[in-house]
């Protein structure tokens, strides 16, 4: 088993940028419909947020979370 963000055959959970919005947005329309997608881009600089992606070795999101932490609590707001 690798270490967090080194990769394995799979690929690497790490941490959502900039260059991933658009295929985590991708993802969260591919596993849920008819409710709200969040805006990553958005989540992107809200200084509560945080995100991880789940990345393939060749490139693209196949999995995300999404949550916020603020006042010592956390919480989790999408998954996919």
């Amino acid at each position: 088993m690798s270490a967090p963000g080194e990769g394995g055959s799979l690929g690497v959970v790490r941490e959502l940028r900039a260059e991933d919005v658009e295929g985590a947005s991708a993802r969260g329309k591919r596993s849920f419909t008819g409710t709200e997608q969040p805006d990553f881009a958005h989540e992107l600089v809200r200084p509560i947020s945080r995100a991880w992606v789940a990345a393939a070795r060749e490139g693209g999101v196949v999995g995300y979370v999404l949550g916020w932490v603020a006042g010592g609590e956390a919480q989790l707001l999408s998954i996919a």
